[in-house]
């Protein structure tokens, strides 16, 4: 496992913002920067770090970031495998979200390339093998 996901994992879940010090928010910050793609195995244990279901904006950015990170996944064929993965999601909001995200990929790979030099309505990272 990469160093930044075990920093992560020893982090635990993101916490809200009430209990967040500066310090640690940029401990999660830095940890969240990797450039390196997950493994299906990291990015499983990365998957219930989110912060708690709440109707606050609670570290929007750090969960985002920590979406970004879970989507560099090496997906290949395993798209069911991915699926499942996203339905262990700890915060029904992201889960939601990795949901829609997941099906506007899949949707985008089966339509043919627009000529009308639009980019699709999402920002997907994931990596295909």
């Amino acid at each position: 496992m990469k160093e930044n996901v075990i920093a992560l994992l020893k982090l635990g879940k993101i916490p809200d913002s009430d209990k967040m010090s500066d310090e640690l928010f940029w401990q999660y910050e830095n940890l969240l920067q990797s450039k390196e793609h997950l493994t299906f195995e990291e990015a499983e244990s990365l998957i219930q770090l989110f912060s708690e279901d709440s109707d606050s904006d609670d570290c929007w950015d750090l969960n985002w970031g920590l979406l970004h990170l879970i989507e560099s996944v090496e997906l290949g064929d395993n798209i069911e495998q991915y699926r499942n993965m996203i339905a262990r999601c700890n915060n029904s909001n992201f889960r939601e979200i990795l949901t829609q995200r997941l099906d506007n990929y899949i949707r985008f790979q089966n339509e043919p390339p627009s000529d009308s030099g639009i980019s699709p309505d999402f920002t997907f990272t994931l990596t295909p093998k």
